[in-house]
């Protein structure tokens, strides 16, 4: 609520009593109604209860699939203000977080989880317009590294986020926007953002130490993006960067001072995307490089993945970077440590065709790969991918069907892996 005040009185500050300004209210709600199958491919031994008694059943290749069902509300609703310089923009979301999950073929076994249907701010801003090619943003914006090419409808449009579409949210932020229409048909944009960082705890292997965390300077991202319009003919590219930096503080002794074992966090991506149509056919493609995108708010999670019981805690924080301690072998004493990294690769393309303004039909498939030193030894890994088709339907100017069948499949060295494919409806309503 504070944000919203602050952006509010800003906005009556900045725009002159006598302006004229427009007032605009929007939103979208969007229903998925969705059914899927399951199945894990690594070993696991779980209890379950088949015909009144309790058995130890080891879950493997051949293991019992999980059939479930699901409806997923999703949606965001906001207003605009404009004026002869100034735009304002607050918006507020709507999302379930979680579904039940149940498994079918065993008496007695269930997988629970809890729903929350809840509202959440998106996005806050003020934007000044200094010039036709100068603006200034401040307040929570997308950031500048976001290549989002898929309309993927599942659950609540995932449009493979972080599944070959690099992702990274929105953020509080100070953004500088340049350039803008070179032509009526090429335009030419940049973006630099100072941003507000993500910091995590690094975690230990090998003991159980302390770390803390401290921040000294915000995460910056910049960008350009290219667009040529032609007839039939459209043409767009878009480049982007971003780093962070954050130290880590160890605590291994209490009597040493925190400063002198200070260690610095990198945190990068690099990333991009392109696209051309000609008539009816769009294709798009994006990739990105990344070092430890868990702490960059990259949201590399896969909520459909099954972790089961006993899941390694070296897979759980693949995506983060953390210490390998060293031990010493007569004494078990700490003699050091070691800083090891996350790398992850992501990549996705999507063909569009619409042959009537009524009627599209879209395809989509990302990739995404992480690898993690473990030790001198090796290396652990985990690969996702993800593919989809789809046909939307639009019934009227404001309201479109979309049918999409699916899948997702991923893998690491100690799960092994699962599959999971889907089948559904997605309504999307616009106002």
């Amino acid at each position: 609520m504070k944000k919203l005040v602050l952006v509010l009185l800003a906005l009556l500050c900045a725009t002159p009593t006598m302006a004229v300004v427009d007032f605009d209210l929007y939103g979208d709600i969007h229903l998925g109604m969705w059914w899927d199958q399951r199945e894990r491919w690594y070993e696991d031994t779980v209890e379950i209860n088949i015909n009144g008694n309790d058995t130890s059943v080891v879950l493997g290749a051949d293991s019992l699939p999980v059939y479930q069902n699901s409806w997923v509300p999703h949606g965001k609703f906001g207003f605009k203000i404009k004026g002869d310089r100034i735009t304002g923009c607050v918006e507020m979301g709507l999302k379930k977080n979680v579904y039940d999950a149940t498994l079918s073929g065993a008496t007695g076994m269930k997988y629970l989880k809890r729903e929350a249907i809840f509202f959440y701010m998106r996005k806050w801003f003020g934007q000044i317009q200094f010039s036709d090619m100068f603006s200034l943003l401040l307040g929570q914006d997308y950031a500048v590294v976001n290549h989002l090419i898929s309309e993927q409808a599942f659950y609540d449009k995932n449009s493979l986020t972080n599944l070959g579409c690099t992702y990274t949210g929105r953020s509080p932020m100070i953004r500088a926007d340049l350039g803008g229409e070179l032509s009526t048909s090429v335009n030419l944009k940049g973006q630099l953002a100072i941003i507000k960082p993500d910091t995590v705890i690094i975690g230990f292997r090998g003991n159980e130490l302390e770390s803390e965390v401290e921040t000294k300077a915000p995460k910056v991202e910049a960008g350009a993006e290219f667009n040529l319009e032609s007839g039939i003919f459209g043409l767009r590219a878009k480049g982007a960067c971003g780093f962070q930096r954050f130290y880590s503080l160890l605590r291994t002794d209490p009597s040493i001072p925190k400063d002198s074992i200070r260690v610095p966090i990198n945190c990068f991506v690099l990333s991009g995307d392109a696209g051309f149509k000609i008539g009816p056919v769009y294709l798009d493609g994006t990739f990105s490089l990344s070092q430890n995108p868990g702490a960059y708010s990259i949201a590399v999670g896969n909520r459909w993945e099954w972790r089961g019981s006993g899941t390694d805690p070296k897979t759980r924080d693949i995506y983060l970077p953390y210490y390998q301690v060293i031990l010493d072998d007569q004494t078990g004493e700490v003699i050091g440590y070691e800083l090891r990294n996350a790398t992850m690769v992501q990549y996705a393309g999507v063909i569009k065709v619409k042959p009537t303004d009524f009627l599209y039909f879209e395809a989509g498939y990302g990739f995404q790969t992480v690898t993690h030193t473990y030790n001198e030894f090796q290396n652990l890994w985990s690969d996702r991918d993800a593919g989809y088709f789809q046909a939307t339907v639009t019934l009227f100017e404001t309201f479109n069907l979309t049918p999409e069948i699916g899948f997702f499949r991923w893998g690491d060295e100690y799960r092994k892996g699962g599959r999971f494919r889907y089948l559904g409806l997605g309504a999307n309503f616009e106002f």
